[in-house]
């Protein structure tokens, strides 16, 4: 479970309580509380979990999309010679 809940604090920014019950197989909304408690989520009061700000994603750099395609075309003429 505590591997479950680590891929759902880096992949949702908030999920709703009952999916996050059914995602980490519990059988009572109790149960799921108290997992929470010792996790340290905090119950919204529109009945999610949040965790966008509890985490800072590091921005992905920018992808140099007119170079890389720039080469991948040069490549590509690379091949039809050889071929």
């Amino acid at each position: 479970r505590d591997e479950i809940a680590g891929c759902i604090e880096a992949a949702y920014e908030r999920i709703l309580f009952p999916e996050a019950a059914r995602i980490l197989f519990f059988s009572s909304p109790r149960k799921m509380t108290d997992y929470a408690k010792k996790r340290g989520w905090v119950l919204g009061p529109s009945n999610y979990y949040s965790f966008g700000g509890r985490q800072q994603k590091a921005e992905d750099p920018p992808i140099p999309s007119t170079e890389l395609a720039t080469q991948v075309i040069e490549y590509a003429r690379q091949l039809e010679m050889i071929v």
